[in-house]
């Protein structure tokens, strides 16, 4: 059989016609624009935060390397973990484009990002659950101890029906000192975003959220605590009960705080928390001169020491030798400028702070203690590659010839105030600068010589804390 060749009708040459018009309108159409890997996309928004099922436009620029736009429908592809689009792709007009974002009924941060070829730029927006009409900062102690330490600052967004919202980016603002964390910190679920504030000089603070600013809140120190600890007896016989009188005040008024006393025989009594003043007592099994101590501690921590010094008779010998005449507390019994003070064994302390009261100077063979109220209170430092561990110097100021001459003739450890060495030791082995060295044989009895302790003052050694010392006391040498 033979098959005639099969011929193409009008009506099937326009069908094909068709076909091979739209293949060709496929191969020729518009393609997908990208950015160039050298430009530079950014996203932005209006806001930071944004109330629940709430909405706002973000922005999209994409600019070449020497700033002018990318070409016109540059695609770019938007993303979000809570929210959502009025159009997922977006494409440019003059370098820049923007969306419609909606947020969800979700609070939390939407991590939202815009991409166009290997280009992506990320923002975070804040997504709460009501609108913001103020801010409330409060601050917990407003009054910091001496040194300063440490407030608590807890800030509350206030939505205008008055309750907390939730998920409202607060920044915290200090005139001094750091806040911690220093980054925006999200408002919990009962609306109150929490951060701390640490100084060490009067401070204001401030919490910010949106366009609100909280009041602001003045931090400030309050003044030193003055420990004083009063005996029933200055001098007491063994087995007697003496009661020891604390108080804690500051500026006038009392302060809150912890209370431990020891009472130098290896006995103390801790009197846990009281509000200015306690009453404790003791009864001492030997005799001898010990250093009773107060411990204060404030609720941040921070220590307060005060030192005085009891002397316990057996059967009523004779106590200590006298230490400043009656009546004197504080303040110099000697013009420091008119002593020579001798270095290295000394710098020149006569302008130095008087920040610490001699109570007593008790003699005995070879055992010489300056009792003084800053004893374990000054800063140590550290000598011979140590651990600080040195808190003073013992010193000694003697007449010769006239001329008043000063020298520390030792060191003092923490809360140390007694040396064990024989008077005679003080310049032939100790001070070694003339006249207060070997050819000098040390006080002698009846003498009037001055005693005080500074911090570390050597120039020997010149390692220094602060300048600090003891009044000077005049005595007569047993």
């Amino acid at each position: 059989m033979i098959i005639a060749p099969h011929r193409a009708f009008p009506a099937d040459l326009a069908a094909l016609a068709g076909l091979l018009v739209a293949a060709s309108a496929c191969e020729i159409g518009p393609k997908n624009i990208l950015a160039p890997t050298n430009a530079t996309l950014t996203l932005s928004s209006p806001v930071e935060f944004i109330p629940i099922n709430q909405g706002t436009t973000l922005r999209v620029t994409l600019l070449k390397q020497d700033g002018t736009p990318v070409q016109d429908g540059t695609e770019v592809v938007l993303t979000a973990t809570l929210g959502q689009f009025d159009q997922r792709k977006v494409r440019t007009e003059g370098g820049a484009a923007s969306a419609k974002y909606q947020a969800g009924g979700q609070v939390g941060v939407d991590q939202i990002e815009a991409a166009s070829g290997s280009l992506k730029s990320q923002i975070s927006l804040a997504i709460g659950s009501a609108a913001v009409s103020r801010i409330q900062l409060l601050a917990e102690p407003l009054t910091l101890p001496p040194s300063g330490g440490e407030a608590a600052l807890a800030a509350l967004a206030i939505s205008p029906t008055g309750v907390g919202v939730v998920g409202v980016p607060v920044r915290f603002e200090t005139s001094a000192g750091s806040i911690t964390p220093s980054d925006p910190v999200l408002t919990d679920g009962d609306g109150v975003a929490r951060a701390s504030l640490k100084t060490n000089t009067p401070a204001t603070v401030r919490a910010q959220a949106l366009n609100f600013r909280s009041d602001e809140i003045a931090i400030r120190l309050r003044s030193p605590v003055d420990l004083i600890i009063t005996p029933s007896t200055p001098t007491a016989d063994i087995g007697q009960s003496v009661v020891f009188n604390v108080t804690a005040m500051a500026g006038g008024q009392p302060v809150v705080g912890g209370l431990r006393v020891e009472f130098g025989d290896g006995q103390s009594a801790d009197l846990g928390q009281i509000a200015g003043t306690a009453t404790t007592s003791h009864a001492y099994n030997r005799d001898g001169g010990f250093n009773v101590t107060a411990r204060f501690f404030e609720p941040g921590g921070q220590e307060v020491r005060s030192t005085i010094r009891m002397d316990v008779r057996a059967g009523g010998g004779p106590g200590p030798v006298p230490g400043p005449p009656t009546g004197v507390t504080s303040g110099d019994q000697i013009d420091p400028k008119s002593i020579r003070w001798l270095s290295p064994a000394s710098t020149d302390v006569s302008d130095w702070r008087i920040t610490s009261t001699v109570t007593s100077v008790d003699i005995r063979g070879d055992d010489i203690c300056i009792n003084h109220t800053k004893a374990g209170q000054w800063p140590l430092v550290s000598i011979d590659g140590n651990p600080p561990n040195i808190e003073g110097n013992p010193m000694i100021v003697v007449n010769i010839g006239g001329q008043w001459y000063g020298a520390g003739f030792d060191w003092f450890g923490q809360g140390r105030t007694c040396k064990h060495m024989p008077a005679v030791e003080y310049g032939r082995d100790q001070i070694r600068v003339h006249p207060l060295d070997a050819s000098w044989p040390g006080p002698r009895s009846g003498d009037l010589i001055g005693l005080l302790v500074s911090t570390p003052s050597s120039d020997r050694i010149p390692v220094r804390s602060v300048n600090e010392r003891s009044n000077i006391v005049l005595i007569r040498w047993p």
